[in-house]
């Protein structure tokens, strides 16, 4: 009897053992296929996955994870793509950790405020496969605000050569914003904004200039869109809002000054005033639109706030040429007087004299500009010119009318103070011009719109509700040219700033936050610099300067540029050559020598003796004494820089580019398995690439995707879709064979890859499909 307990108890214990160590496995293995989201947020998604599989190859490694977004039940976007992980062992288990960053990933139909769901799909290497996936539901985010702004600036051209007639270069300056972040829950705009309105009441707005007739109803549909505005203002206003209003024709008429008292009651009964004080308007006079912008200038004088006009006109600047002084500063041709002196003999009966005369020889405007800096001056018409004079001297400000010289000046002085001016033409295309208003409006960082009665209202509301916007505002680049007064200056499309002595100022219009949206980036702005001296000029002190959505100041510094100034005399240098190629086939890299390239710009010049050689790229080519070395795939810009005998900086530059020989393509096995734990299946990962080349000069994924193409057309085939060499199934209880082909397509100029003609081009290989309700035993024989 003891004998039979003793074996029932060993017998227990036995079968206890092997149930804990089942399901202390099962419960490894299940710890193995698991992942976990750590933390989401609007900026970044983290987390983890463990082992899709079993040993320690490459059957046990993640290979990439799919991150699917899911919102009200549907999935929203492609999935995002995560194949960089950190790989950490803990208790012998292998998890890979990564960390997306999610800021310009999110989808378009993506709405932060609704709760969503992740759901990250496991693939692992050794085959690709699809292995399990883990969850993540109900998130919601807790936006932050993170709106901010970066920047890039560049010339459009590295070098210039200065013209021999004009005797300057001139260079365009090129500057990009690129927004970041996003705007949190509260949309409320913070920063207090001062607004003036300028509103024309010349004699055409009561007239139909197409017709001549009288047309009252464009006056009233003008006030009309300028009371919907007011009204938008007062449902946005915050406390610190000021308001004003210029009526003008010829003259400026009565000004309603800003509201001293900025609480959100004064504000009201400021708009209110200034809404009556429109709808009482007559229409009578010229156009002026110096006095009308100079007067706004006075007004916003000094103010740290964003500031704001919304110019109304239904035509030209017209004011009969009555003007008084203005403040200018620029460059501007000179007048020009060539004398000689000529030796007159005269002679009375034999008592002979000699005189000395001077001949005028020619006259006329400069082709070189001179600096004015500051100059109080009247600017006055004579014949097609518009000039001025100073300090006895006459300069040529431009070409035209001198309505609209006084108005360019009016709105360079806007801009200079950081003024954003948006204009509104009202009438027929004949009455209005449009590109100048355009001009103006873009030199201050605002823009121009054409407006007719049936819109003039909606034209009016989405300016007030722009305005009203949280945006970041009072954005401008600065560059500044202190280090080279008098040999930098404006040619065109800036001003210089009026806050900072010496600083190009290029304005930019406000860009405009939604909750959880990152802007579009703005389009390029660009002005540019006449330089009036060879050498190499290095701009160091470059910023971007805004105001956040917490009303805050902020200043970003640039990264330098440097412009190489050479005179026309200049020797010069040039390759043979736009691109040179290197095919590399072997393990040994071939090489190229680009010194018997360089050639003197001109024939009969001789080159410099000592020219410098870099590379863009020493990920792509290396080169030493104008030997280029490749090292990878694509193209780098080889450049030389030497010196004339001149003292000129001089330089040239070609581009090398670099190419891997592919000798076959082919499968890395002649069938494969698609079983039903499979959502889709790569082919890509299963070709293989063969080449002599080095490593280093393999394809990337997303190259040698390019260079295949997929067949056969898979349209009429009962088992499996194809796109790209991503299979799916047609169904999950669909089963067969599918023959399937890869093709390396004849490379293109933007491909980095050659083929010979012994080049094996075309590989195959067999999809086997298990369906839910059938499964496929081995191939027929024929496969």
């Amino acid at each position: 009897m003891k004998k039979k307990i003793t074996k029932l108890f060993f017998a227990v214990v036995l079968a206890s053992i092997s149930m804990l160590y089942n399901f202390t496995y099962a419960m490894a293995e299940n710890d193995k296929k698991t992942g976990e989201f750590e933390f989401v947020s609007f900026e970044k998604i983290s987390g983890y996955a463990g082992e899709p599989g079993q040993g320690n190859g490459q059957g046990n490694t993640v290979d990439h994870i799919d991150i699917f977004i899911y919102q009200n039940g549907n999935q929203i976007g492609s999935p995002i793509r995560v194949d960089q992980f950190e790989e950490v062992i803990l208790q012998g288990k292998k998890r890979y950790y990564f960390n997306v960053d999610m800021q310009s990933k999110w989808p378009e139909q993506f709405n932060p405020a609704v709760p969503f769901k992740l759901i990250g799909k496991v693939y692992k290497q050794a085959n690709g496969n699809f292995q399990y996936e883990f969850t993540k539901d109900n998130i919601t985010i807790d936006l932050v605000n993170t709106a901010s702004l970066d920047f890039e600036v560049n010339p459009s051209q590295r070098s210039s050569v200065i013209n021999p007639e004009t005797e300057v270069a001139i260079v365009d300056i090129n500057a990009k914003i690129i927004p970041k972040g996003i705007l949190g829950q509260n949309n409320q705009r913070n920063t207090p904004i001062d607004v003036v309105f300028i509103f024309d009441t010349s004699g055409s707005m009561v007239l139909n200039m197409a017709t001549g007739k009288s047309d009252n109803q464009k006056f009233i549909k003008a006030k009309d869109g300028a009371v919907s505005a007011i009204e938008k203002f007062k449902e946005a206003a915050i406390e610190g809002d000021r308001f004003a209003f210029i009526p003008f024709a010829l003259n400026v008429g009565t000004v309603i000054n800003f509201n001293t008292n900025t609480s959100k009651a004064e504000i009201t009964k400021q708009l209110n005033k200034i809404k009556d004080t429109i709808n009482g308007l007559k229409a009578n006079g010229g156009t002026n639109y110096y006095d009308a912008f100079t007067k706004a200038n006075e007004l916003l004088g000094n103010s740290d706030k964003p500031k704001y006009i919304i110019f109304l006109t239904d035509g030209r600047p017209d004011t009969y040429e009555d003007y008084s002084n203005v403040n200018i500063s620029g460059e501007f041709p000179k007048w020009e007087v060539v004398t000689k002196e000529v030796k007159v003999k005269s002679c009375i009966l034999i008592l002979c004299t000699t005189k000395t005369k001077t001949e005028v020889v020619s006259e006329g405007w400069s082709t070189k500009k001179y600096s004015v800096n500051n100059a109080n001056v009247k600017l006055q018409k004579e014949k097609n010119d518009v000039i001025f004079k100073f300090n006895g001297e006459k300069y040529l400000f431009g070409k035209g009318d001198l309505d609209y010289a006084y108005a360019r000046v009016a709105a360079s002085h806007l801009a200079s103070k950081g003024i954003k001016l948006y204009s509104i033409g009202f009438g027929s295309d004949g009455d209005v011009d449009m590109n100048f208003l355009s001009e103006l409006s873009n030199l201050t960082g605002g823009n121009a719109q054409k407006g007719e009665k049936a819109d003039i209202s909606s034209i009016y509301e989405n300016l007030s509700n722009t305005i009203s916007k949280a945006s970041i505002r009072n954005i401008k680049v600065l560059v500044s040219i202190n280090d080279y007064i008098g040999k930098v200056m404006i040619n065109s499309g800036a001003v210089m700033d009026d806050k900072n002595p010496g600083y190009v100022a290029l304005n930019f219009d406000d860009i405009p936050y939604e909750i959880g949206v990152t802007p579009k980036e703005p389009a390029t702005k660009s002005f540019s610099l006449a330089f009036y001296e060879p050498g190499v000029y290095t701009f160091n002190d470059i910023k971007l300067v805004y105001t956040d959505l917490k009303n805050n100041s902020q200043t970003v510094s640039g990264e330098p540029f440097d412009v190489t100034i050479v005179k026309n005399s200049s020797i010069g240098m040039k390759f043979a050559a736009d691109l040179y190629e290197i095919d590399v086939d072997s393990n040994t890299v071939p090489t190229i020598d680009l010194t018997e390239e360089v050639l003197p710009e001109n024939e009969g010049d001789v080159l410099p003796e000592v020219i410098n050689w870099s590379s863009s790229n020493s990920n792509v080519a290396v080169v030493n004494n104008g030997i280029v070395t490749p090292k990878g795939i694509g193209e780098a810009q080889i450049k030389i820089q030497a010196t004339d005998e001149k003292g000129n900086p001089i330089e040239a530059a070609t581009t090398v580019k670099i190419n891997v020989v592919i000798e076959e393509i082919s499968f890395d096995a002649a069938s494969y398995l698609y079983d039903d734990e499979k959502d889709s299946m790569d082919m890509l990962p299963h070709v293989i690439f063969k080449q002599s080349a080095p490593a280093s000069f393999a394809l990337t994924g997303d190259q040698k995707r390019n260079a295949l193409q997929w067949g056969p057309d898979l349209e009429e085939s009962k088992v499996i879709t194809m796109n790209n060499g991503r299979i799916s199934r047609k169904g999950q209880d669909i089963s067969g064979f599918q023959m399937i082909k890869a093709t390396l397509r004849e490379p293109n100029p933007n491909d980095y890859y050659k083929i010979k003609p012994s080049t094996k081009k075309e590989t195959q290989a067999l999809i086997k499909v298990n369906g839910e309700s059938k499964t496929i035993q081995e191939p027929k024989k024929q496969w």
